[in-house]
């Protein structure tokens, strides 16, 4: 048996890049008795066919080290989450969704902050409300190349994803780092400045010198899965290391007297707004709790 990495799945059909060829595969019917279903970024075992050149079947999936379902890709190490500083405006409470899921799965949170070219004035203020989370950011512009040569040292050896906000300029980003892969890239519109989905499917790139990268579609909306309201706050570094400080035990940083993490929202140490978006998410996530159980 051969091991390789699916970098695309289509029909019914999987695309596997072992060490020497791209080989096209079904799954071998005995795996639908685990429920199991392969998807790209999974590290599979397979069996090419003599009768068929250049086609195989797959015949046993690797464990996972980690998982996503939106969309559906198996093992990525990290994930960009690309953040436009303008056109279309930042929807950052949608990257701390990203963020979020990320941190779940056991994938490293990367930040990306792209067109940068255009000197929006809230650039400063997206950088600021990060500044005391530990996360990785990069500042980019696919127009200009800043930040290029950066991100490409980041994906080196990893299979790295990038998602983000429609219209953020991922697939720009990405025709930057990969000038031999051509990806369809999308246009804005002049008026409304909402990005137009260019990405349709799930698929791994692989790099020149080693690690593989997957596009994804943009997102207008994307909501948390699996995830309690009074699990939320572990999510956030910048909470971490104060919370035992809290008075109450399985203080969860939202009504609670002498909360130390809200005295340090009003001390400025933690971003006002991204503790806003926090308090948002925790009541939205009480309400799906809540509706579970009717």
């Amino acid at each position: 048996m051969i091991e390789g990495i699916i970098v695309k799945g289509i029909g019914g059909f999987y695309y596997v890049q072992t060490q020497d060829a791209l080989v096209e595969c079904k799954a071998k019917g005995l795996m639908r008795i685990g429920k199991l279903t392969p998807i790209p970024g999974d590290r599979v075992k397979i069996e090419l066919l003599e009768a068929e050149d250049g086609k195989g079947v797959i015949v046993e999936i690797l464990e996972r080290t980690s998982l996503l379902t939106r969309p559906a890709v198996a093992n990525i190490n990290q994930l960009f989450i690309v953040i436009s500083c303008t056109q279309p405006e930042p929807d950052l409470l949608l990257a701390d969704k990203l963020i979020i899921s990320a941190m779940k799965h056991k994938i490293k949170p990367i930040l990306v902050v792209n067109k940068i070219d255009l000197k929006a004035i809230q650039l400063d203020a997206i950088a600021a409300q990060y500044l005391n989370t530990g996360f990785e950011t990069v500042f980019t512009s696919a127009l200009t190349g800043e930040g290029i040569e950066e991100i490409f040292s980041l994906m080196k050896g990893k299979i790295s994803g990038f998602a983000g906000q429609s219209g953020v300029g991922k697939s720009s980003l990405l025709n930057a780092l990969l000038q031999r892969i051509a990806m369809l890239t999308g246009t804005l519109g002049d008026k409304s400045f909402r990005g137009k989905h260019t990405t349709r499917h799930a698929e791994l790139f692989a790099l020149e010198q080693d690690g593989f990268v997957l596009d994804t579609p943009g997102f207008s909306n994307y909501e948390l899965e699996d995830i309690m309201y009074d699990e939320l706050w572990t999510y956030y570094p910048e909470m971490l290391n104060d919370a035992e400080a809290c008075r109450f035990a399985g203080c969860i940083h939202v009504a609670e007297p002498n909360c130390r993490i809200k005295a340090l929202v009003d001390e400025g140490a933690i971003d006002q707004l991204r503790y806003q978006r926090y308090l948002f998410m925790v009541m939205t996530l009480k309400e799906v709790h809540k509706n579970r159980w009717r």
